[in-house]
């Protein structure tokens, strides 16, 4: 019995990185009539301490944003970015994708490590997650290294990523409007 409990135990540990996180897809717009309406489109895990989301304010900076619960200080992330840094996505069971990312820390008291990548690629990728049905994967890479490997589950994901592209004018049909 107690050999069952230990081989059990092993192989939670074993395969539960590979489990897509339960996120929370919710969508958030705040109102600035002098730069414009910032909208934000997050997943939130429940306690693992991981988020990811895009944010916009136009369709020609829109930003995928990937939270840690790593604790960096801002000298810290300013040293690793010199490294070089990568943000590698896998959406369902596609080809990954590495984007280039610049590191930072969250403001406030937690100081959360905290990647963004901006590009014309990102408003590809709002697309990808929107249609997607298992997964949200991403991870960072540094010199060569994988760190911080996380799923998301994509539910609920399509309306808030909706919301956001309308906000935003993503849709080329839209920004000319």
């Amino acid at each position: 019995m107690r050999r069952a409990k230990i081989l059990g135990g092993m192989l939670f540990a074993t395969f539960m990185p590979f489990v897509a996180a339960h996120a929370e897809w919710l969508h958030k717009s705040n109102d600035n009539p002098f730069t414009g309406d910032t909208h934000t489109a997050l997943g939130i895990t429940d306690s693992s301490g991981y988020a990811v989301g895009f944010r916009c304010s136009k369709a020609d900076d829109l930003a995928l944003v990937f939270i840690t619960p790593e604790k960096v200080t801002g000298s810290a992330a300013n040293e690793m970015n010199a490294l070089g840094v990568k943000l590698l996505i896998i959406v369902d069971d596609q080809q990954k994708i590495a984007l280039d990312a610049e590191l930072d820390v969250t403001p406030g008291d937690k100081e959360k490590l905290r990647l963004q990548a901006s590009g014309r690629e990102i408003v590809d990728l709002v697309e990808k997650v929107k249609s997607a049905k298992k997964r949200f994967a991403l991870a960072t890479e540094m010199m060569g290294q994988t760190f911080h490997p996380k799923s998301f589950d994509v539910r609920g994901s399509r309306r808030a990523l909706d919301e956001l592209a309308a906000g935003c004018k993503l849709n080329a049909s839209e920004r000319g409007r």
